[in-house]
């Protein structure tokens, strides 16, 4: 995971896609995190972030915990 700005966190692949998460679980907001994940990008929707494509996660598994510390939904 990247942290972006406040709770905009985002995936890059290995193969450098950028992928906007647009529902990830709270606990599982921790920049660094290395996770497995599915899901489908989202075509219609307007965001204020420039980086990325909205996604939408419809399964993760934590692979190797971050550094970073986790945020809430409300910060």
């Amino acid at each position: 995971f990247m942290r972006m700005e406040w709770s905009v966190y985002g995936f890059e692949s290995d193969n450098g896609e950028k992928l906007l998460a647009m529902n990830i679980k709270t606990e599982l907001k921790k920049a660094g995190n290395i996770v497995k994940f599915k899901g489908h990008s989202i075509k219609d929707i307007m965001t204020i972030q420039q980086w990325g494509e909205a996604f939408e996660v419809t399964e993760v598994v934590l692979i190797k915990e971050g550094k970073g510390t986790p945020r809430s939904n409300t910060h």
